[in-house]
């Protein structure tokens, strides 16, 4: 049966467990500590909320945050398998405060062909372009800002 990996902006409440790990448990959360720690001490800490379309992530010091999730489709199995938070940092740019990809499709996994951190930082990039006002893009585990018109074609 084939699958595909499709990204959202709400996953069901019945993906909790699966969004907790993702995010709160994440097997990868040590090669980043330190820039997560920074993200966290600016933005705060990534809340999970849930809501009549299903479950977002908010953070306290980011009032205009959105969640995009990756979720592995096969019939009628799902599995969120990524998770990205962002935010509108300032009128120009929109900034990734919070990343967090299933281990098992993340760099050195069984499924890293998937390639779902790039899929995710992809759709986050279109929707940058495509929102009013917006010429920058940045990562808040980095410390670089980025023109869309360098990362992104028309």
């Amino acid at each position: 049966m084939a699958y595909k990996i499709v990204y959202k902006a709400r996953v069901p409440a019945w993906m909790q467990g699966q969004v907790e790990s993702l995010l709160f448990f994440n097997g990868g959360q040590y090669r980043v500590r330190d820039a997560i720690a920074a993200s966290i001490a600016r933005y705060g800490v990534p809340e999970l909320l849930q809501d009549s379309a299903g479950l977002r992530i908010a953070v306290k010091g980011a009032a205009t945050a959105q969640t995009l999730w990756a979720v592995h489709e096969e019939g009628a199995l799902a599995r969120a398998v990524g998770v990205l938070v962002y935010a509108r940092d300032a009128d120009d740019e929109i900034t990734v405060v919070h990343v967090g990809v299933a281990d098992d499709y993340a760099q050195g996994g069984p499924f890293a062909s998937e390639h779902v951190l790039a899929g995710l930082l992809h759709q986050a990039r279109r929707i940058a372009r495509d929102t009013a006002g917006v010429s920058h893009f940045g990562v808040a585990y980095r410390h670089t800002r980025m023109r869309l018109s360098t990362v992104l074609s028309a």
